[in-house]
C-alpha cells in the first residue's frame, strides 16, 4: 500500500502524463487527416501513435480503479511506452546537427542488419533443429542439465541464437553427460563455430562498415 502523499504524487504524475499524451495524440490525429494514407507509410508515426495510446492506457490505471494500481496488461503497456518514449527521443535527435549523423548511421545499421538477418535466420534454423535432434533426449531426462535448452525446437533455436554471440558452454554441454552421437555432435559443433561466430559475424561487421562509410559520404555531401 502507498502512503497518502505518494498516492497523491502518483495521481498528479498520471494526470500530467494523460494530458500530454491526449494532446499529442490529437496532433497525430490532425496529421493523419492531413497526410491520409501517407501517414501510415512512415514508421516513425507508428511509433508515436503506439507510444501515446500505451501511455494513456497505462496512466488511466490511477483513475479508473479505486486504488493507484494497474493491471498486468497495463504494466506491460507502460514498459512498452517507456521504451518507445526514449526511442522517439533518439529519432527526434536526428534533427540536431551535433547528433543527427549518428542517428542516421544507427538507422541505416538497423536496416542493413534486418536484411542480413534473413540469411542468419536460415543458419540458426539449420543448426538449431540439428542440435535439438542430437540433444533432445538429455534435455527431457534431466532438466538441470546444460542440454536442457535443447528439449524442444523453440528453445533449441533460441539457444542457438544465443550461442551465435559466443556463449557456447562447451564443457557443460559435451562433458557433463556421455554423448550417444559423439562424432556427429562434435562435427556439427565445429561447423557451427566456423559458420556462425566466425564467418557470419565477420560478414556482418564488413556489411556494417560499408553501410557506415556510404552513410557518412551521403551525409557529408
Amino acid at each position: 500500500e502507498y502512503s497518502e502523499s505518494r498516492r497523491d504524487f502518483l495521481r498528479v504524475a498520471a494526470a500530467v502524463l494523460l494530458l500530454f499524451s491526449v494532446v499529442r495524440l490529437g496532433f497525430e490525429a490532425a496529421q493523419m487527416l492531413i497526410d491520409r494514407v501517407n501517414y501510415f507509410t512512415d514508421w516513425e508515426n507508428w511509433i508515436e501513435l503506439i507510444l501515446f495510446v500505451s501511455a494513456i492506457l497505462f496512466a488511466s490505471g490511477a483513475y479508473i480503479q479505486c486504488c493507484v494500481c494497474v493491471k498486468n496488461w497495463q504494466w506491460q503497456l507502460g514498459a512498452a511506452a517507456v521504451f518507445l518514449a526514449w526511442l522517439d527521443l533518439v529519432l527526434f535527435m536526428k534533427k540536431l546537427p551535433l547528433f543527427g549523423v549518428y542517428v542516421v548511421m544507427y538507422i541505416q545499421i538497423i536496416y542493413t542488419f534486418l536484411r542480413f538477418m534473413f540469411l542468419a535466420l536460415l543458419f540458426i534454423i539449420a543448426f538449431g533443429l540439428a542440435f535439438y535432434m542430437l540433444f533432445v533426449q538429455y534435455g527431457e531426462s534431466d532438466e538441470e542439465s546444460a542440454r536442457e535448452p535443447f528439449r524442444n525446437p523453440a528453445r533449441s533455436l533460441l539457444k542457438t541464437m544465443v550461442m551465435t554471440t559466443g556463449e557456447f558452454e562447451f564443457d557443460t554441454i559435451f562433458f557433463d553427460t556421455e554423448l550417444d552421437f559423439a562424432v556427429v555432435s562434435y562435427l556439427l559443433w565445429i561447423i557451427f563455430i566456423i559458420f556462425m561466430p566466425v564467418l557470419l559475424t565477420n560478414l556482418l561487421v564488413n556489411f556494417l562498415f560499408v553501410c557506415l562509410t556510404s552513410t557518412l559520404l551521403v551525409y557529408e555531401y
